[in-house]
């Protein structure tokens, strides 16, 4: 039996919003960063009670507002801060694994209501791991570049996010209603009783102003107006073929080799 649409499109939220959790971990662990995003856990708890659509975008303006401070920098800067090290790379990475990845999947295997209250506070989960893996592995001890291992990181959260879009909008590439159905949150307000139907557009909106925020935001790593054309020219051609979460994680990828030390 096929799962319902807002079911359907919920796993298809977890399985590519990567740049809602990762990107505010990252942020907040570079060299020189703003106190605006120095907690992740505060912008994820807020995502949880607010909703993505309502939060990102203040966290995006938070983020572009330290930026006047000179302390998240853009693709062509020379400035060495915002550099992250190898300990806070492993850190960020087993922060989300443990603390997001591994409750969100048992939440969408179990389906069980227990599980999902037990995982609405994740970003605690994730700031507890990260703070558990520097306790062990401190910056003190592991100074060097984790640019490596960030770079694995955003290019598994690419390949994860852009699968999980594939693999969504394939066996409906032929049917535009169900695209429609699938993608789009309706442009008026629904006047219906159904409350699956309310819950679907729900969603869509949230998931549309969580990602055309977090879009628009990345335009401001540009240096120059050649790059900010192939960032646009890249997001017209990426989102429908990899998804919105992959189209970001490849604008990230790409910007964060002009942030090493």
């Amino acid at each position: 039996m096929a799962k319902p649409l807002p079911l359907s499109f919920l796993a298809y939220f977890i399985g590519v919003g990567f740049p809602f959790v990762v990107l505010p971990a990252v942020e907040a662990c570079r060299d020189g960063r703003s106190l605006l995003i120095a907690y992740p856990a505060i912008w994820g708890l807020l995502s949880q009670t607010m909703s993505v659509g309502a939060t990102m975008p203040i966290y995006w303006l938070a983020f572009l507002l330290s930026r006047r401070r000179g302390l998240s920098k853009g693709a062509g800067s020379s400035d060495t801060r915002g550099a992250i090290t190898q300990a806070h790379a492993e850190a960020i990475v087993f922060g989300v694994l443990i603390g997001a990845i591994v409750p969100t999947i048992s939440m969408l295997i179990l389906n069980d209501p227990t599980v999902t209250a037990i995982w609405q506070p994740y970003p605690i989960y994730v700031s507890l791991a990260h703070a558990l893996h520097l306790f062990f592995r401190p910056p003190s001890q592991h100074p060097q570049s984790g640019y490596p291992t960030i770079r694995v990181l955003y290019l598994g959260c690419f390949i994860i996010a852009s699968s999980v879009h594939i693999s969504t909008i394939w066996p409906i590439k032929n049917d535009l209603a169900a695209i429609k159905s699938m993608f789009f949150p309706s442009p008026v307000a629904l006047n219906v009783s159904d409350v699956s139907l309310q819950t679907l557009d729900f969603l869509q909106w949230d998931f549309v102003f969580g990602s055309v925020s977090t879009a628009v935001a990345t335009l401001w790593f540009a240096q120059n107006l050649g790059q900010l054309f192939r960032m646009v020219v890249w997001y017209m051609m990426a989102i429908p073929l990899v998804g919105f979460g992959a189209a970001i994680m490849g604008v990230a990828l790409w910007r964060e080799q002009f942030l090493i030390s």
